[in-house]
């Protein structure tokens, strides 16, 4: 089917538009901060304060149709192209075991799985859209605030903070700022009471709809070739309980005993990047031995010094992503900094931040001998900073 590469560029484009929402919504809120701090008095301000809210809250409902719209497309040409193209490489092995390969078109018990499972996803998003708002620290606690009332905490708040004098408006956008950027725009599970980023939420959303329609196909296609066995695939940076069980044939009992099919935390789980192809003895050959699968755990669990700790593959690679969201955050705060007018002293401070990030990023990435994913930071679609 997929390889490991090209299941994580799957949720790029749809990372990319969450992420665009996101700063859109951001920048409203700042705008919006901005002009109500110009309107010095308080009665203009009592006077514009529902007209701000009312407009806000349109051009909040037009921003989420614009992603709910875009995910729609997006969804669909994955499982027409990307599926598409997936489901005719197993061609040669059909050819192989003498059996006649159904065109993806013309296959309708799939075609009928593929429709649900869209349906499914994109019922998901739309209750993730309904379900949005930032996170910020009351009292000691991270407390969720639905979007609306974000936004009306935030533009009375700073009105008052800078007509009782509290704070001067640099440190008014610095601090809403500065909890935007945290939080990030989430989504709640009220029956759980947790939040989690939008991105993140529709991002697993999209994988887990996927990857149910990639072991259906797995499924048919293995029993079409008359065989119980399949091939997992290997990876770079695998987590550590993946990496026993990556690269090596299985039946298909043992893929859900041994490698964890189905569970959250298993094969094609949450933020699991492994494929599985079926494998036919006699006519399928295996893409590393057991000696060449062992030699490459070993290296990717040797550690590598870096600065007084040390690092195998896995752990660098995580350490990697989280230089990743710093970099994404202070690209954030930088955007949104300038749109409200920040001190311009300051702004030199917090671009200075953002080169130190990037240049330890590349730094360690060079040291650990991985490759950089600056696409995973510059997916914001924010210009160069």
């Amino acid at each position: 089917m997929l390889h490991s590469d090209e299941l994580e560029g799957i949720p790029i484009k749809l990372s990319a538009a969450v992420s665009s929402t996101e700063d859109r919504i951001m920048a409203d809120l700042v705008e919006r901060i901005r002009a109500s701090m110009e309107i010095s008095a308080t009665a203009d301000w009592q006077l514009n304060r529902l007209r701000m809210l009312g407009e806000s809250d349109e051009y909040i409902r037009e921003t989420l149709q614009d992603l709910l719209g875009f995910s729609d497309k997006e969804m669909a040409r994955l499982y027409s192209d990307t599926l598409g193209q997936a489901y005719i490489r197993d061609k040669a092995l059909y050819d192989a075991s003498g059996v006649k390969l159904i065109p993806f078109k013309e296959n309708k018990e799939l075609q009928t799985i593929i429709g649900a499972v869209k349906k499914q996803t994109s019922g998901t998003f739309r209750n993730i859209t309904n379900t949005m708002g930032f996170a910020k620290r009351v009292n000691g606690k991270i407390v969720f605030t639905e979007l609306s009332k974000y936004y009306q905490e935030a533009l009375d708040g700073a009105m008052m903070d800078l007509t009782t004098g509290t704070y001067d408006y640099n440190s008014i956008l610095k601090r809403i700022v500065g909890e935007m950027t945290s939080s990030g725009l989430r989504t709640v599970d009220y029956a759980s009471g947790r939040s989690f980023r939008v991105e993140s939420a529709m991002r697993m959303a999209l994988m887990t709809g996927f990857n149910q329609t990639v072991a259906k196909i797995n499924d048919d296609v293995a029993e079409q070739l008359d065989t119980d066995y399949f091939e997992v695939d290997w990876h770079g940076g695998a987590r550590p309980s993946h990496q026993k069980w990556q690269g090596k044939v299985y039946s298909k009992k043992q893929l859900t005993t041994i490698c964890g099919l189905g569970s959250a935390g298993g094969l094609l789980g949450i933020n699991c990047y492994h494929s599985y192809n079926p494998f036919v003895p006699g006519a399928s050959v295996r893409n590393y031995t057991d000696k060449q699968l062992k030699q490459m755990n070993a290296d990717e669990n040797t550690p590598t010094p870096y600065k007084g700790q040390e690092y195998t593959t896995y752990e660098a690679t995580q350490r990697q992503r989280q230089l990743e969201a710093l970099m994404r955050k202070q690209r954030q705060e930088i955007k949104l900094l300038e749109k409200g007018g920040a001190d311009k002293d300051e702004m030199s401070i917090y671009r200075a931040s953002y080169r130190g990030t990037s240049a330890q990023y590349n730094e360690f990435s060079e040291a650990m001998g991985i490759p950089q994913q600056r696409k995973r930071v510059t997916v914001d679609g924010l210009s160069k900073v």
